[in-house]
């Protein structure tokens, strides 16, 4: 999944423009148990310390020295967020839907055999990698 990068500050030079991040089924499924622990106990969101890798525009990895970074999941959807090591910028990213985090635990969860059924079938990066990992075992 990449996701776009947002820097909160006019006095910005860091080169930070997205960060890439792989929905795995492990980490699919603690995104949907803190979605569903935010629904249980009515919060707005639930935040946790997590560190995705940051590039540039140029796709190479960012400069930019993280200090802070969390994901909060909320009930419809997450996102990253933190701050700039040594400065008072902030930064943020889109926001991840939960379609892709389905999409993946759906390969994850599908029998072998009938893995070749979801062919054509699957829209997102992480679960069609996911798919063509599968069908090679």
């Amino acid at each position: 999944m990449k996701l776009s990068v947002n820097v909160l500050s006019d006095y910005n030079d860091s080169d930070l423009n997205h960060i890439k991040v792989e929905i795995t089924p492990q980490f699919a499924r603690r995104l949907k148990l803190l979605r569903d622990t935010v629904k249980k106990v009515k919060a707005t969101y639930i935040e946790e310390w997590d560190t995705p890798d940051f590039f540039n525009a140029d796709g190479e990895e960012s400069e930019a020295h993280i200090e802070i970074s969390t994901v909060k999941v909320s009930d419809t959807d997450f996102h990253w967020e933190g701050i700039i090591k040594h400065t008072d910028c902030r930064w943020e990213t889109d926001y991840g839907n939960f379609d892709e985090v389905n999409e993946v635990l759906k390969v994850a969860r599908t029998p072998r055999k009938n893995l070749p059924l979801l062919i054509g079938k699957l829209v997102y990066e992480d679960a069609l990698k996911l798919l063509e990992e599968r069908m090679k075992k």
